[in-house]
């Protein structure tokens, strides 16, 4: 049939209709608009009731207005292929009325290809339908705009009943807007490929409406590339969902921002039931919005391996919202790269959350990591107990912040040897900045920042603070009995400005050039303190940091070690005004001495220096006045004997008299040279 014409129907009249009764090929050319009014009435309608092939090239327009009328239809009833080639613009209204439908009902190929905007307003009206019932392949290629509005009414949507493969493209955007809609759907029911592409924005309102959703339900892979923004309303509406319930390999590429909203409904998700890797590479943002609903999920049920590459931030605020999730039943590796911030609000929403049954596991984190809901670790590893290796690196500039409740910075659960390699933040508003369970062993590597206790399990734990890191220990670190803590950088229980007493359970170790931050109150006999139940050998320095200070000698124990202390060479940062003083009264502490006293007679100071610190000890006995700001600059900014003699000349008129006095000099000697006259052999007439 070849037809030119423009082409107008009324009661349920198709606008072109081929029927093939037994055996035998159609074609169809339709270069005209075509219109129909009815239910029933297709605009174009070819069926084949044996084998054959049906081929449809329509260039006009396609409207219908009627139940059960698609725009263009094609069945072939046995064995046979099927191709449609539309590039104008197709719009139907009514239930069951999909824009172009393609059946085979035995085995054969489909393939559609749409340029122009597809719209369908009805219950069960697919703007793209394409089924095989048992071999075959789909191809769909769609650049037009796609538009649904009823429940079933997927965007484009390809099922084959056994063996084959589905290829989706689509450059347009596609909108749904009712439950079970999705904007790409593609299901294969024995083994079989999924490859789709989209570079369209998809946008969909309703329950159980992905943006796109693709299925082997055997043995095939799935390939999944999207470079759209991606937005879905509804109950288990995944941003995109990808699942091959046997062996076959997931990839899922999108660089578009991804937003859903409702409960289980995940930004992105991809699970391999047995063996097959999965790899996501996310470059947008995720948004979520509902309980469950988690940024990026990955499983694996057996052996496969499971990789993930996020560029972009990942945000979930509902309970049970994990931002990046990774699950695997065996013991395949798993691997994360996320440089993007991850933020979750909701309790038990973990940050980062991997589970393993004995595979190597590593994360590496440039980017934030906050959790505000109660019970959230911030990245939390759970493992094989003895067995598999995790290694969690934390990039320079990183914050990661656990929850209150229970939660955690960084939680290892089970595994072999568990590493953190911190270059950035680690703390929370829970429980534990760093907590290992489990028979495993945990090592840290801390070159940035810690805050807050540290409970390991029952292993060959260590906890290397290296030269620039800092721990500002909370009320406890359980390293494990005869386990260490070694210090090559800063440890202050507290952090600065806290007065703060660590529990350590092991041993401690500090070596040159280690310091150990102590905050004390002078007045009230309060400090920062570490009670080690193992041993402590230090070298190093004591940095004294002192408030609300008071006049007479003061001891404080800074440490002590229930196993025994060992001075290395052990030295003392302070302000010369303290005349601090560090012993070892008995086998098991370090006490330190102070004794205030502005103009200390150990700094060799000279007259005017002394007659400054005396005026400070008599106003400091007086009250202060407003001199705070000085007593606190001498006695927590200045640590050496010439940079503290240098800050009372400052105090002193001296310095001002010593400019004046020169300028005095230099003014008379200008006086003499302009009213005199110099003389053979030198000196003035």
């Amino acid at each position: 049939i070849d037809s030119t014409a423009n082409i107008q129907t009324r009661g349920g009249a198709e606008g072109i209709f081929a029927r093939v009764a037994n055996s035998g090929d159609i074609a169809i050319t339709s270069n005209g608009n075509v219109s129909t009014r009815g239910n029933n009435g297709e605009g174009i309608f070819a069926r084949v009731v044996n084998n054959g092939d049906i081929t449809i090239n329509s260039t006009g327009d396609v409207t219908t207005r009627g139940v059960d009328a698609e725009g263009i239809f094609a069945r072939v009833e046995n064995d046979g292929d099927i191709t449609i080639n539309s590039d104008g613009n197709v719009s139907t209204r009514r239930n069951n009325a999909e824009g172009i439908e393609a059946v085979v009902d035995d085995d054969g190929d489909i393939a559609i290809s749409s340029t122009g905007d597809i719209t369908t307003r009805g219950r069960g009206a697919e703007a793209i339908a394409a089924y095989v019932n048992e071999d075959g392949d789909i191809t769909v290629t769609s650049s037009g705009n796609i538009s649904t509005q009823g429940r079933f009414s997927s965007g484009i949507h390809s099922v084959i009943g056994d063996d084959g493969d589905i290829s989706i493209s689509s450059d347009g955007n596609i909108t749904t807007r009712n439950r079970d809609a999705a904007g790409i759907f593609a299901y294969v029911v024995d083994d079989g490929n999924i490859a789709v592409t989209s570079s369209g924005d998809i946008s969909t309102e309703g329950r159980d409406s992905a943006g796109i959703y693709s299925v082997v339900n055997d043995d095939g892979d799935i390939s999944i590339s999207s470079t759209g923004n991606i937005s879905t309303k509804g109950r288990y509406s995944d941003g995109i969902f990808a699942y091959v319930t046997d062996n076959g390999d997931i990839e899922v590429t999108s660089s578009g921002n991804i937003t859903t909203e409702g409960r289980n409904a995940f930004g992105i998700a991809a699970i391999g039931n047995d063996d097959g890797d999965v790899t996501i590479a996310s470059h947008g943002n995720i948004t979520t919005t509902g309980r469950d609903a988690i940024g990026i999920a990955a499983l694996v049920g057996d052996n496969g391996a499971i990789s993930i590459t996020s560029v972009g931030n990942v945000t979930t605020s509902g309970n049970d919202a994990i931002g990046i999730a990774a699950t695997t039943f065996g013991d395949g590796p798993i691997t994360i790269n996320s440089t993007g911030s991850i933020t979750t609000s909701g309790s038990d929403a973990d940050g980062i959350n991997v589970d393993s049954f004995g595979g190597s596991v590593t994360i590496n984190q440039r980017g934030d990591v906050t959790v505000t809901g109660s019970d959230a670790d911030a990245i939390d590893v759970d493992n094989a107990d003895g067995a598999g290796n995790s290694t969690v690196t934390i990039a320079a500039g990183s914050t990661i912040t656990g929850g209150p409740g229970s939660g955690d910075g960084i939680d290892f659960q089970g595994g072999n040897i568990n590493r953190v390699f911190n270059f950035g933040t680690i703390t929370t508003a829970g429980e534990n900045a760093i907590e290992g369970e489990g028979s495993g062993s945990e090592l840290i590597f801390n070159s940035g920042i810690v805050t807050g206790n540290v409970d390991l399990g029952p292993g060959a734990n260590a906890f290397n603070n290296q030269a620039g890191g800092i721990f500002n220990s909370g009320t406890t670190v359980n390293l494990g009995a005869g386990n260490t803590l070694t210090n090559a950088g800063i440890v202050s229980p507290g952090g600065n400005g806290t007065i703060q007493t660590t529990a350590l359970t092991g041993n401690l170790v500090q070596t040159n050039p280690g310091q150990f931050n102590v905050d004390i109150d002078v007045g009230n006999t309060l400090n920062d303190r570490v009670n080690a139940t193992g041993t402590a050998a230090l070298n190093g320095n004591v940095k004294v940091q002192a408030t609300n200070v008071s006049f007479g000698p003061k001891s404080f124990t800074i440490l002590s070690a229930a196993g025994g202390t060992t001075d290395n060479g052990l030295g003392l940062i302070a302000s010369p005004a303290l005349q601090a003083g560090l012993t070892f009264p008995n086998a098991t502490d370090v006490v330190l001495g102070v004794s205030l006293d502005f103009s200390p007679s150990a700094a060799g100071l000279n007259p005017n220096q002394t007659r400054i610190g005396n005026y400070l000890n008599a106003a400091f006995g007086a009250g202060g006045g407003t001199l705070g700001p000085i007593f606190n600059g001498l006695l927590n900014g200045v640590f050496e004997i010439e940079a503290y003699r240098w800050a009372l000349d400052q105090l002193s008129p001296e310095v001002y008299l010593m400019t004046e006095t020169a300028t005095l000099f230099a003014a008379e000697e200008f006086t003499n040279n302009l009213f005199s006259c110099p003389i053979a052999g030198g000196g003035y007439a």
